[in-house]
């Protein structure tokens, strides 16, 4: 059933007039936060009182200030004695605090790991500046409690998963071919499900719209949510560290974009739901599709989408940190000595994890006389090479292109004379395409490890990389 200009009254959610889509990339993402979220993401403030967790007689007006990069920013006004660090010149106490508060509104608010970061006297009424990485909205916890449900959402997610409910539209011209009629089918779409060992992550499609039937316009916005059900509570650091840091690591490396998390929520039972939130880049969603931009890879591209999650999270297991830092420095978008050792860290710590034993068992049979030792990077990164079975012109990791690789490491780790026959000017002049290259190794060997052919994974990293690996 489509929707008609004809129409005045629609006579389901699928039958709309007038159709003005927007995706949550083109700005409707507000649409799906909390209000307190959205005004305090665009830099408002919330008023109210605060304590530290369980001294109620402690409660102080304050000031509350939330920024992705900074943090958490409390100033509390007229502070009573009983507040560490005040009476200290140094302002700063012996460990981290939890500290609750209610919003003039009555809105429950927690910050997690607070610090004091500095006192002041200079109004005559002593103040407290407070920080905290952490920030949770609607409820009063701490550290220790413990939760059963997740969600989360990052600014590239929906994109990744571009499962939206949408039929292709339907539209008739005139014979100066100017539109006439216009219309758009909308069905609730179906998500994925992958069950884990010890939790189902279900990735869940949303839409919200107003279906009043006398607006000029209509607006339907489209997410995608990820909802991760634990079998055991656990402590928000366990969730993030199993779940949360995994799934965004993979959306970074798939999309090989920065990514961010938009939302997350914790709760347990009937409970109402906790918003959680983190420091980290500024969240920024694309407009979408880009054909000009395209992603590494998305999920439907996976062969086997929930075969292919389990690996990644058994991956991401064995091979940690060393992909969450490999993601951080895509998330740094910029071409830094400091990325080019992430990526050489990473591509070591990946063949150290998956690959020693058995090169080391290759080496002692090829090797009998000599002792068995480990490879050295050139070795593992040739090794990589072989086994991704992408071609080296491909990923331009030729031989003088491991070479230089290496000598490059070895000359910004340690400052040392490059090796191989390079010049330090060599090592700083293909800084970029090396580590480009090095990029491309890295999500050469994930995509293989995820179920894709060889055929596959060179069409995508061609596309992606082609133009920085061949300077």
């Amino acid at each position: 059933m489509s929707a008609s200009l004809r129409s005045l009254v629609p006579r389901s959610v699928s039958e709309i007039l007038s159709v003005t889509l927007r995706r949550v990339g083109d700005g409707g993402q507000d649409a799906f936060l909390a209000k307190e979220q959205a005004l305090l993401e665009q830099g408002e403030q919330i008023r109210g009182t605060f304590w530290i967790a369980g001294r109620e007689d402690m409660a102080t007006a304050g000031v509350l200030r939330w920024s992705r990069g900074d943090g958490a920013e409390l100033w509390l006004i007229n502070v009573s004695a009983d507040w560490p660090g005040i009476w200290h010149g140094s302002g700063y106490s012996d460990g981290p605090l939890t500290v609750h508060g209610t919003s003039t509104t009555g809105k429950k608010i927690s910050l997690l790991h607070v610090y004091v970061a500095s006192s002041s006297f200079g109004s005559g009424a002593p103040q407290l500046r407070l920080v905290a990485r952490r920030l949770v909205l609607f409820r009063h916890c701490t550290d220790d409690d413990r939760w059963k449900r997740l969600v989360m959402r990052t600014a590239n997610l929906h994109e990744w998963m571009p499962i939206t409910g949408f039929d292709p539209p339907e539209m008739i011209m005139d014979r100066r071919f100017q539109l006439r009629e216009y219309g758009v089918h909308w069905k609730v779409p179906r998500g994925k499900r992958v069950v884990l060992s010890d939790a189902e992550v279900r990735f869940e499609p949303r839409m919200i719209t107003d279906p009043a039937p006398w607006r000029p316009n209509r607006v339907i916005r489209t997410t995608m949510d990820i909802a991760v059900i634990s079998k055991e509570r656990k402590t928000l650091g366990e969730l993030h560290e199993r779940y949360v840091m995994p799934l965004r690591d993979l959306l970074v490396i798939a999309g090989a974009v920065p990514d961010a998390l938009l939302f997350e929520s914790v709760t347990i039972g009937r409970q109402p739901s906790a918003v959680v939130l983190e420091t980290g880049i500024e969240p920024t969603a694309r407009d979408w599709p880009r054909p000009d931009r395209q992603f590494l890879f998305y999920a439907l591209d996976i062969p086997d989408f929930r075969a292919g999650l389990k690996k990644w999270f058994a991956l991401h297991t064995r091979v940690s940190p060393a992909l969450q830092y490999f993601a951080e420095s895509i998330n740094e978008n910029k071409y830094s000595h400091a990325r080019l050792l992430s990526v050489a860290s990473t591509l070591e710590t990946y063949h150290r994890s998956l690959y020693d034993a058995a090169w080391r068992r290759t080496y002692k049979r090829k090797n009998p006389n000599k002792k068995t030792r480990g490879p050295f990077l050139l070795e593992r990164i040739t090794h990589l090479q072989r086994i991704s079975g992408v071609p080296e012109g491909i990923t331009g990791f030729s031989e003088a292109g491991r070479q230089l690789f290496v000598a490059s490491r070895n000359h910004f780790a340690h400052l040392n004379e490059p090796r191989y026959g390079y010049s330090t000017q060599d090592v700083y002049d293909n800084a970029i395409p090396s580590i480009a290259r090095g990029v491309a190794l890295v999500h050469a060997c994930v995509m293989r490890r995820l179920g894709f052919t060889a055929r596959q994974t060179k069409e995508r990293i061609e596309l992606i990389h082609g133009h920085l690996v061949r300077q």
